[in-house]
């Protein structure tokens, strides 16, 4: 049982969810549209606060009906009543994006591996639909374990390609198409280069980039 704070001009706005009638209705068919079901809770909302009321079958899906309820456009604080009916386990760490976060940004802050952004982005799934579609303000559970899959985790993140080059070693060029997340360029985080099989010409543009290799040519 405890308060969390959201920023309130941040998130999507919910039709009717401020209005004195059938408020918990409209928030009950949100949380459904992001994926949640239908739970065991029954919201109450009252001017920019939502007490969440009701029974949860896991922590994890309590934090999740808790940032369904809170990252929405006019939501300042969710006042978490809700008991959980499963097993106990550890709670998630929230977090609030910033203006130039990406995912991997988020991941190289929380565990230390940029890499690691699909444990982040597992973690907060269904509400995440793509792992691009972040944005500032919006609140985010991170599982708090350094190591191992976050929940739902199928497979292992890319692992990072560091560029290896001599002048007098001969290279065999490889081209391929690579994604690049650059960490530090905000206004464009994703940009689409050709490389060499070193990647190379890739990590240039940016020392602390991700590189996702896509499709070899």
């Amino acid at each position: 049982m405890s308060l969390h704070s959201f920023d309130k001009e941040a998130g999507e706005k919910v039709p009717g969810l401020f209005l004195p009638s059938d408020a918990h209705e409209h928030l009950l068919k949100h949380i459904e549209s992001v994926g949640l079901g239908r739970p065991d809770v029954f919201p109450e909302v009252q001017d920019d606060k939502i007490t969440l009321k009701g029974k949860a079958g896991s922590q994890e899906e309590k934090e999740k009906l808790i940032l369904a309820s809170g990252n929405i456009n006019g939501v300042a604080t969710v006042d978490d009543q809700i008991t959980v009916t499963g097993p106990a386990a550890q709670a998630a760490r929230f977090v609030t994006v910033k203006a130039d976060d990406n995912l991997p940004a988020i991941a190289e802050s929380a565990y230390g591996d940029a890499n690691k952004f699909r444990k982040v982005f597992e973690a907060n799934r269904p509400m995440l639909g793509q792992p691009d579609k972040i944005y500032p303000g919006q609140v985010l559970r991170l599982t708090d374990s350094r190591s191992g899959a976050g929940p739902g985790h199928t497979g292992p993140a890319p692992k990072r390609r560091l560029a290896k080059s001599r002048p007098d070693q001969a290279v065999k060029l490889t081209w391929q198409t690579v994604k690049v997340t650059c960490q530090r360029a905000a206004r464009n985080p994703r940009v689409i280069v050709k490389s060499c099989g070193s990647v190379g010409g890739a990590r240039a543009r940016c020392p602390r980039a991700v590189v996702v290799p896509s499709m070899v040519r």
